[in-house]
């Protein structure tokens, strides 16, 4: 129980807020075709880098097994990916920060500035060492897990079956296709899975399935809950059209939405800085200062949550995933452990998901571009 409350711990966080609106944008048929793709998709890969560290081991991240099978090239790609992807995500908790905070204490702040003072205090946490504990993350998972189950129920009576049938235009697609790989990702908790359930192969196999599939069943139920109640206007604030559910469940929903991203914030944080340290041998002054970075693009105007995330969603599936399959392309291929469970796929089903990551990538750029 315990590993498949650290992956889901790891993959659902506040960002699911930011879901309905690119599903609103591409509309819900074709974000359920992106969603039972990406879901087998994203639990393929998980169960590739699953099989990864048993053969090489819980002791590396992706760059070290990069380094390891691929070459130093390979790692330096994966360490770059890291770091821009951790911007990325720390850009979108500071965004959520902003709109969570905004809401509960309309007035005190204008927007924007809610913002840089979250970023302000996360930060300041951060530099004095101020982690969040396994346990705090998984009550703050169960919080929001029983939350998204509320949020579902209350919306139920709502849903039209109209607001699910509608489609976006053609160039709004690929929209979600970002969205959701971010909101699905989950590589970083599986070296810690496998330190927790040991060499039992046949456990870590299934705990990987039900860590994975659980969040993309309640991430299919939420968009489904807001697109059928809401319909296009999920394209705009989500907290401001929760706010219909009644005023105590929707300051309970942005009280626990504020709480998440700090957690979210405190513990990414943390990794950003070490990644930074221990693979860029940055000093610790500078590693910190690198903190600001989210911080500059949030000043420059670039909030638009669904936005970034379909950004580090990209960079996550056309460096990281590809990096995945040609890893374990060249583990299986080596000499070594061979491990009680191995990925069985055909060669060209690992070539067609490079090129859907590849592919899909070079969409979202046009679509950027357009």
């Amino acid at each position: 129980m315990g590993a498949i409350a650290i992956l889901i711990g790891t993959i659902v966080g506040a960002g699911i807020f930011a879901l309905p609106a690119a599903a609103a944008r591409a509309g819900f048929p074709i974000t359920l075709v992106w969603f039972l793709l990406l879901t087998v998709v994203v639990w393929t890969i998980h169960l590739m880098y699953g099989e990864v560290v048993l053969r090489a081991g819980a002791g590396h991240r992706l760059p070290g097994y990069a380094a390891q099978y691929l070459g130093r090239s390979a790692a330096r790609l994966a360490g770059v990916s890291a770091v821009a992807g951790g911007i990325g995500a720390l850009l979108v908790y500071v965004a959520l920060a902003d709109v969570f905070l905004a809401e509960l204490f309309p007035g005190v702040f204008s927007s924007g500035q809610w913002g840089i003072a979250a970023w302000g205090a996360l930060t300041l946490a951060v530099a004095f060492g101020i982690r969040t504990v396994a346990r705090v993350e998984l009550v703050m998972t169960a919080f929001l897990l029983a939350a998204m189950a509320i949020i579902i129920t209350a919306l139920a009576p709502r849903i039209s079956g109209e607001n699910l049938l509608v489609l976006g235009s053609f160039s709004e697609s690929i929209v979600p296709y970002g969205v959701l790989l971010f909101s699905l990702w989950g590589i970083n908790a599986i070296p810690e899975m496998r330190a927790l359930v040991g060499a039992n192969a046949t456990k870590l196999r299934r705990t990987i399935s039900v860590g994975t599939l659980i969040p993309a069943a309640l991430y299919l139920l939420f968009v489904a809950a807001v697109i059928g109640a809401f319909g296009s206007a999920a394209i705009g604030n989500l907290p401001s059209l929760l706010a219909s559910l009644g005023p105590q469940l929707f300051y309970a929903i942005a009280m626990f939405g504020a709480l998440a991203v700090a957690t979210s914030f405190l513990v990414l944080g943390a990794y950003f800085v070490d990644t930074l340290r221990y693979d860029f041998h940055f000093s610790y002054p500078l590693a910190l200062l690198m903190l600001a970075s989210p911080l500059l693009f949030f000043v420059a105007g670039v909030r638009d949550v669904a936005a970034i995330m379909g950004i580090v969603g990209m960079i996550l599936g056309v460096v990281d995933g590809v990096l995945i399959v040609l890893v374990w392309r060249a583990a299986r291929t080596s000499m070594g452990f061979a491990p009680a469970y191995v990925v069985r796929l055909p060669v060209a089903a690992s070539y067609a998901m490079m090129a859907l990551f590849i592919g899909a990538a070079a969409a979202e750029v046009a679509s950027f571009l357009v």
